[in-house]
């Protein structure tokens, strides 16, 4: 086969000629396009140019929207009022800011959020349900109780068996009977608030027993898992000491009902602390164990989309007329046995008074010539009154607390446990002489929060008298520990006295509670009067505080 010599210059087209076909080619795509646009219209072009321009505005409105919900936030602790209500983010689930309960009940700040306090009865609480138009959260005081039961069957009533129930209850304080169980309360609330839409009440469970946290924890939270809690959440307690050198409430719950209750409050007697390990040996015997951060993790446990609620204990000076060293007598008498002079004197004033009303009651009577007397000369025995079973529960006995099935109970409520170490007692020693809250007490309670991981929302609640400072100097130290986080708050309580009303008369917000910050819980005046919030905080209004001067509390060093 013979190799063929092919000349590929045969096949090429000439320079000149390829240059030809390409212009042909050029000419003739322009002309189609010329053909398709007269055939179109100019309409492709107006509509590409349509839609960037809306992309632009698209994404330009992103960005004022994301600035504006940024700017609003930020102002939590900025001092200005916020627009709450005119966000609308579609909040869903059981996890509740300040931000988002404010939305909830269409108020631009939490100063104008309504509660209704000390909801401890059934009447009070279908009362308040009813007037859902003026009042947006119910608080109730919860404590523990226990009940006994000899059985239901001739058999166990024979064996004189029994059984021993605990029941977290409705009630002020610890050491009152009560029948309203919080199982019925919560009951009632939740029936009530599923026929609403969009306007659910909250609620704010006050703890005045530690006892009582993980039994009510518990239950609201199968509660919250089956959405049959609608409104926002508040998990509250008394749990770090304060001014005047009292320990919190929590930590002072005693675990049998003293016959004789040391203190002026009868009803909720607070206990100072120790100055001799002996003296606080006897105390921890008697009171339910407690440690602050066993609280706070329980309510991580259980209830993590709840807002936290925490405060420190205060008497002495404007809040009451208790002094620690006068109390702790009282104590130091009522471990060892002797008499307790705040009651011994209180008795014998009461006698006194009594004498006199019965003398002058005997003269009445003598001068009018009418004794109370049956027909038969003997004086008329008063009707006996119908005893409810339930009032006649029984406190823990030591033949109880020796029991081990009872032991085992009682160590699963147990709130002791301490993710780091912090002592109340040495705290409320070094509080007895301050008049007011510090940075120290500050510190305790950002400590706290930081140390147990908290990352919810939080409302400090402090005494209303106890808020006017000294301008001289600076700030006061809460104020500070609102800055620390995001969604810290305080609420105000108690009596606001004239040295309040003419601190709050200086109209500056870096010394003065601000509105987009501040709850006002259950203030009134020296007359016992009710105050609202207009009576109490500034007009919502332009940010006066830029920022404070002043030690951080990232900087102090940890408990």
């Amino acid at each position: 086969m013979h190799a063929m010599n092919i000349n590929m210059s045969t096949f090429t087209k000439p320079p000149h000629l390829r240059n030809q076909t390409l212009d042909r080619q050029a000419e003739l795509a322009k002309a189609m396009k010329v053909q398709k646009l007269q055939v179109d219209g100019p309409w492709p072009w107006i509509w590409k140019t349509m839609a960037s321009v809306s992309v632009v505005i698209l994404i330009t409105m992103a960005f004022h929207q994301a600035a504006k919900s940024t700017t609003g936030r930020k102002a939590l602790h900025g001092g200005m009022s916020l627009p709450y209500a005119n966000f609308d983010l579609g909040d869903s689930g059981d996890r509740w800011s300040t931000e988002r309960l404010c939305r909830h009940f269409k108020v631009e700040n939490p100063a104008q959020v309504q509660f209704a306090f000390r909801v401890n009865t059934p009447a009070r609480l279908r009362q308040m349900i009813d007037n859902k138009a003026t009042v947006n959260v119910i608080q109730t005081e919860i404590v523990y109780s226990q009940m006994e039961d000899t059985g239901k069957h001739l058999e166990e009533k024979m064996k004189r068996k029994k059984n021993v129930y605990a029941i977290p209850v409705i009630s002020h304080s610890p050491y009152h009977r009560s029948t309203f169980t919080f199982d019925a309360f919560l009951e009632i609330f939740i029936r009530a608030n599923l026929k609403g839409v969009g306007a659910e009440q909250g609620l704010m469970l006050t703890f005045k027993d530690p006892r009582a946290v993980i039994p009510c924890l518990k239950l609201l939270a199968t509660e919250m898992r089956y959405g049959r809690m609608l409104g926002p959440i508040i998990i509250d307690a008394e749990v770090l000491p304060g001014p005047g050198g009292f320990l919190p409430n929590m930590a002072s719950v005693f675990k049998q009902m003293p016959s004789e209750l040391p203190g002026t409050d009868l009803s909720d007697p607070p206990v100072p602390g120790d100055l001799s390990d002996s003296m606080r040996d006897e105390r921890l015997k008697r009171t339910v164990p407690f440690h602050p951060t066993a609280f706070i993790n329980k309510v991580k446990d259980n209830v993590p989309g709840a807002i936290l609620s925490i405060g420190w204990s205060a008497h002495g000076g404007c809040v009451d007329q208790l002094q620690a060293e006068a109390v702790r007598a009282d104590y130091t008498a009522w471990y060892s046995g002797a008499p307790i002079p705040s009651v011994v004197a209180a008795q014998a004033t009461a006698d006194a008074m009594a004498a006199q009303q019965d003398a002058a009651a005997a003269a009445a009577a003598a001068a009018a010539g009418k004794h109370r007397r049956s027909l038969l000369g003997f004086t008329l025995p008063k009707k006996k009154a119908k005893v409810n079973p339930m009032l006649a529960m029984t406190d823990i006995t030591e033949s109880y607390d020796a029991h081990p099935s009872f032991q085992k109970g009682l160590d699963s409520i147990d709130l002791s446990e301490e993710s780091f170490p912090y002592d109340m007692n040495s705290n409320a020693i070094n509080y007895e002489q301050s008049t007011g809250y510090n940075s120290p007490m500050m510190s305790d309670a950002y400590w706290l929060l930081r140390n147990t991981t908290w990352r919810g929302d939080v409302i400090f609640n402090m005494k209303a008298c106890l808020l006017a400072s000294d301008n001289t100097l600076g700030p006061p130290a809460y104020k500070r520990l609102l800055q620390q986080k995001l969604g810290y708050t305080i609420m105000i309580h108690g009596t606001a006295d004239d040295k309040l009303a003419d601190f709050l008369k200086v109209k500056d917000l870096k010394n003065v509670p601000d509105p987009s910050t501040t709850f006002v819980g259950d203030v009134i005046d020296a007359n016992g009067v009710p105050l609202t919030a207009k009576s109490v905080l500034l007009p919502a209004g332009p940010p006066k505080l830029v920022g404070l001067a002043g030690e951080n509390f990232m900087t102090l060093k940890g408990k």
